[in-house]
């Protein structure tokens, strides 16, 4: 596990402690979160969430227009999701205190063909001349492919 998978479990776990705080029983929390990388790191963490506190984590993963609408029927404890579209959330009466934290930030990954040989992409203009020279091109245009 790497330091930001370190730094998201941690932020994880301060924020779903905090939803049950001063409960003596066990809880079900409702978690609606976006995709991207996610449901990899939310899988490792709710398990160990619940047996180190006893709480139940149901936890879905959507877009952002059924996030709103989970957040509009009160559907949700809390909701991770990124930068952009927390800002364009209701804002009525659903969040606590500024209504978001940075909990981990996603950076970006280049692939190549196994045996290909790998891009320079060091720096920006380095990074521009190897997609100009690449045959073809993926990227996301999930939640990961948009600037926040």
């Amino acid at each position: 596990m790497n330091a930001w998978s370190r730094f998201a479990a941690v932020a994880m776990a301060g924020c779903l402690s905090a939803l049950v705080a001063g409960t003596a029983n066990a809880a079900e929390i409702t978690v609606v979160a976006g995709g991207g990388p996610l449901p990899d790191v939310m899988g490792t963490l709710v398990p160990m969430f619940e047996s180190a506190t006893g709480n139940k984590v149901k936890i879905s993963f959507k877009g952002g227009p059924a996030i709103t609408a989970d957040l509009k029927q009160g559907a949700a404890d809390l909701v991770i999701t990124a930068p952009r579209l927390s800002t364009s959330l209701p804002r009525a009466a659903m969040f606590v205190g500024n209504g978001k934290t940075l909990l981990m930030i996603s950076k970006v990954g280049v692939a190549v063909k196994a045996g290909a040989a790998k891009p320079d992409i060091s720096t920006p203009g380095q990074f521009k001349a190897a997609l100009m020279a690449a045959k073809t091109v993926g990227y996301s245009q999930g939640a990961s492919g948009q600037m926040s």
